[in-house]
């Protein structure tokens, strides 16, 4: 069942019914009731997580143990507010010590008490539980008295909300394309292995961890240049593993371009071949955005030193040689036409002086020139 029917039918509830979402790790359960509680009306002081896995005995739940005029009794525990009603996250409950059950259980009946003290009315209390079947998660099944207290959901992840939500968390798109072509299985696929080091761990919350170090290490230019596959390859394995890691990686080189400008100024000579072969996965628009940073940087260059470096201009030959016909043509049309027709020296003319290419760029230039001028007879009748 996904989570925007789930959370349907608890509106729908009496809040003195407790409610338990059982669902894989890191499905979002804790976001997803979070969110419910918003909507609810119950802003963030009103809203308390409990993680049964962190207990160790009764006492870490129920507050300090003190003596009152004689007796002994424990303090209202800080995460239970009497002066308003309350959204009560029960997390794990299946991780709790046999310990923490009975006070739970009077949490979670019609009364809503603990240990002594009733929530405010309007309190409601959501609890859940990975299934006991998940591996190596120290999972008890809960015994049927405190189960049949719950109306239960059997969450399932749902692209279509999960996809909904990324667009509004402003989740790399690169990250949602992927999600929407390979569908639930890249959302959702963990090993049942006892073992974690080398396993798969695909969740939504595994996925948005790789998806924020996805888009700050595309910022940082971690991705450019012919090591950059691999970098993502080690970076989306360490959250993902081993399988997933691989698809995103081809999916990555066929539709995200990891080749810019800068990659072209800096690649290491023995590298170049690399890269040119590299170039053929690239798409036309891929290529604007090269052609424009490449000139943006040689412009600055003349600009603030009225020259451009040898290796700058052997560099730029070669790029201009090593792409198709067509690509050449555009960074013609688009920039060095522009640049020709100014009047004033550029940083072409150091260009076409080199001693290697400069006569074959020349060339070159006034072979486009002509077809340019061919194609515009020929438009015009």
């Amino acid at each position: 069942m996904k989570f925007s029917t789930i959370f349907s039918h608890i509106a729908d509830q009496d809040p003195t019914t407790p409610a338990i979402i059982i669902g894989k790790p890191g499905i979002g359960k804790t976001q997803a009731v979070k969110a419910f509680g918003k909507v609810q009306g119950f802003d963030d002081d009103s809203f308390v997580a409990l993680n049964c896995a962190q207990f160790a005995d009764e006492g870490d739940m129920i507050g300090l143990l003190q003596i009152k005029d004689g007796q002994h009794s424990h303090t209202i525990p800080d995460w239970l507010k009497l002066d308003r009603k309350m959204l009560i996250f029960v997390d794990e409950l299946n991780r709790a010590p046999k310990s923490c059950i009975n006070g739970l259980m009077q949490l979670m009946s019609p009364e809503q008490t603990f240990n002594g003290h009733k929530l405010f009315p309007g309190s409601r209390v959501i609890a859940a539980i990975n299934p006991a079947d998940v591996a190596a998660n120290d999972c008890d099944e809960l015994n049927r008295a405190l189960f049949s207290r719950f109306a239960r959901y059997n969450a399932e992840v749902c692209v279509d909300e999960w996809v909904s939500w990324a667009h509004d968390a402003k989740i790399d798109d690169m990250i949602i394309d992927f999600i929407i072509k390979n569908g639930k299985s890249a959302l959702i696929d963990m090993d049942e292995s006892q073992t974690a080091e080398d396993e798969n761990t695909v969740n939504p919350r595994s996925v948005v961890n790789f998806a924020l170090a996805f888009a700050r290490a595309k910022e940082n230019g971690r991705y450019e240049g012919p090591d950059g596959l691999e970098y993502l390859y080690e970076g989306a394995m360490s959250m993902l593993g081993s399988k997933w890691a691989l698809n995103f990686k081809d999916w990555y080189s066929k539709n995200g371009n990891t080749i810019t400008a800068k990659t072209v100024f800096e690649t290491p000579e023995d590298k170049l071949d690399t890269l040119k072969k590299a170039f053929k996965k690239l798409r036309p628009t891929d290529f604007c955005a090269i052609n424009a940073g490449i000139v943006d940087m040689l412009n600055l260059s003349w600009k603030n030193t009225k020259k451009i470096t040898d290796e700058q201009a052997s560099r730029f030959l070669w790029y201009f040689f090593a792409v198709n016909r067509e690509i050449r043509t555009k960074l013609y049309v688009d920039f060095i036409k522009t640049n020709l027709e100014g009047g004033d020296p550029t940083w072409i003319k150091t260009v076409s002086h080199d001693a290697t290419l400069g006569k074959k760029f020349k060339t070159e230039i006034r072979s486009i020139i002509d077809n340019e001028m061919n194609t515009e007879d020929e438009m015009m009748g």
